[in-house]
């Protein structure tokens, strides 16, 4: 009898718990970012997101010190 109490207890509890999380969002509200075109830069071909890049003369860089090697 003290077996059968205990159980419904824990299986009181245990609907509670869960009734009580079902009211938070399963998702983060952080809405999804948009996709970017990537480049390789000129010198070194790593990929960059094309508004990140450095344009110069001869093509679109990572960052200033390969525009500057790449166009002296």
């Amino acid at each position: 009898m003290k077996l059968l109490l205990v159980l419904a207890v824990v299986a009181a509890a245990l609907w509670l718990w869960r009734s009580g999380r079902s009211s938070v969002p399963a998702r983060s509200a952080v809405a999804p970012t948009q996709a970017q075109d990537m480049i390789a830069c000129g010198l070194c071909q790593v990929h960059v997101p094309a508004a990140e890049a450095i344009a110069g003369k001869r093509g679109r860089y990572c960052c200033t010190q390969h525009r500057q090697q790449a166009e002296p």
